[in-house]
């Protein structure tokens, strides 16, 4: 194998790991809303 270590192209990992990071970060955001408004409105 031509392998060397440190030359693996991670790119492809780090776009993903940004998407997830950006996803959870919209269902914390959404969850905060969401029980805000249920708490204001008393339902």
């Amino acid at each position: 194998m031509n392998y060397k270590k440190g030359e693996m192209d991670i790119e492809e990992q780090k776009k993903i790991y940004a998407g997830f990071i950006k996803f959870l970060f919209a269902i914390v955001v959404f969850s905060t809303f969401s029980l805000i408004f249920l708490a204001m409105f008393n339902s």
